[in-house]
């Protein structure tokens, strides 16, 4: 017999979504994008400045004592992907106007390319994100094992 997903578990996923849909409609403040914005910066070069001192100590840690395809490891390479990813979302945020408006299409002759147009926007804003998140987690990488070996 297959069980299907808990109430505890369905009432967290939903708990998640509404967090992250009032993350993504603070993002539309300017004030609070610009902190967001400072803040994963800040934790990025917090990070970057780690790696390039402590090189050596965390290519013999993620070389001998775990590898990258351990739990530890995968975790411990998220970090710079998921500030990567988010500081890149609150800068493309900011650059990117009317990416979230969640609009409902119009009777318009045009809504349909103006619908189009903001979704088009949208996913190049995610994919923006994606791609800075996923080059900064391998940038750390490689400087951890470029100064570290």
């Amino acid at each position: 017999m297959i069980f299907g997903p808990s109430k505890k578990s369905e009432r967290q996923d939903e708990e998640t979504s509404v967090t992250l849909i009032e993350v993504a409609e603070a993002l539309g403040i300017e004030s609070i994008r610009r902190r967001f914005l400072l803040r994963f910066a800040l934790f990025n070069l917090a990070i970057w400045v780690t790696a390039a001192l402590f090189s050596s100590w965390l290519y013999y840690f993620f070389t001998e004592v775990i590898s990258l395809t351990d739990t530890p490891g995968l975790v411990a390479m998220l970090a710079p992907l998921i500030v990567g990813f988010y500081g890149a979302y609150a800068f493309l945020r900011g650059r990117v106007s009317g990416v979230e408006d969640n609009k409902q299409l119009e009777s318009d002759m045009m809504s349909t390319y103006q619908y189009n147009s903001d979704a088009t926007r949208r996913w190049f804003v995610w994919v923006g994100s994606v791609t800075f998140g996923l080059l900064n987690a391998l940038g750390v990488i490689a400087l951890v094992y470029a100064l570290g070996s």
